[in-house]
């Protein structure tokens, strides 16, 4: 595994009579070699054809017990982990008169995933690719209006009115490719089921039930992929009061009423 990683935060505040502005700004990045193995603790039918395709892609192949012994994998690419993270919040508070405030919360943020050439059979032979870019982006408005009631003695009575928004755009995608040995490699697989002998990768035989690298059954590229969408709406008002009561005895009460509203789905455009 490598990984390389950075990231800053920055934060400015100004206060000025009776207005107060704080702004915070944050970005993270990590690139990585990583994420994808599998060990292969169990040697089975197909273990010879994979050694073949290891062999002719010039591949070491670590199998079973060795592979689970040691802690090998053995892939034909090198996947990668992209995340990349950032947001801003400003906070506005105005002082606007006899302790009456307002203020303002607003806050961005992006979050992107990207997985990329993940080998997806876990063996030296060039099978099946995946990728998965994922992406999810908010934003939320807040207004709050502090009003004070009464005195009483070193308190004071208050009430808290507010409104808030929020909105959330996910996407990703799940996107399989097949590599250029995927058409020989089933060929053979199914082959071998009908008596073939001599279908091995490399090898144009007489009993190898489809011609071979032609792309018969699996040609090279586009697999599948599939496109996840979702965005979320909330608004919601609200209220939030402390009252005394006595001296000693006060009251904290509240009210909220949220609308949330979601929409998504699945498409697949390639299949």
């Amino acid at each position: 595994d490598e990984v390389d990683q950075h990231g800053f935060k920055a934060q400015f505040l100004a206060i000025r009579d009776s207005f107060e502005v704080s702004v915070i700004a944050d970005y993270a990045k990590s690139d990585a070699n990583c994420c994808w193995g599998s060990a292969q603790v169990f040697n089975g039918p197909t273990t010879p054809l994979v050694q073949a395709y290891a062999s002719l892609n010039g591949l070491t192949y670590t199998n079973a017990p060795a592979a689970e012994r040691d802690r090998s994998a053995s892939l034909n690419t090198t996947p990668g982990e992209l995340v990349e993270d950032g947001g801003l919040s400003v906070r506005l508070e105005w002082n606007l008169r006899d302790d009456i405030t307002l203020t303002s919360l607003t806050s961005l943020r992006d979050w992107e995933n990207t997985q990329t050439d993940a080998d997806a059979d876990f063996v030296p032979a060039d099978l099946f690719i995946l990728n998965e870019p994922a992406d999810i982006e908010n934003f939320s408005q807040e207004l709050n209006l502090l009003l004070p009631l009464r005195r009483r003695g070193n308190t004071t009575d208050d009430i808290l009115l507010g409104f808030y928004y929020a909105n959330e755009d996910y996407g990703s995608q799940f996107g399989v490719e097949t590599g250029h040995d995927a058409d020989n490699y089933l060929n053979a697989l199914i082959s071998s089921l009908r008596g073939a002998t001599a279908c091995l990768p490399g090898v144009v035989a007489v009993d190898c039930l489809f011609p071979v690298g032609v792309g018969a059954l699996l040609a090279d590229g586009q697999l599948s992929r599939t496109i996840f969408e979702q965005e979320s709406e909330s608004i919601g008002a609200y209220a939030h009061a402390r009252i005394s009561l006595t001296e000693k005895l006060g009251l904290v009460t509240g009210l909220r009423y949220t609308i949330e509203d979601k929409e998504g789905g699945a498409d697949n455009p390639y299949w």
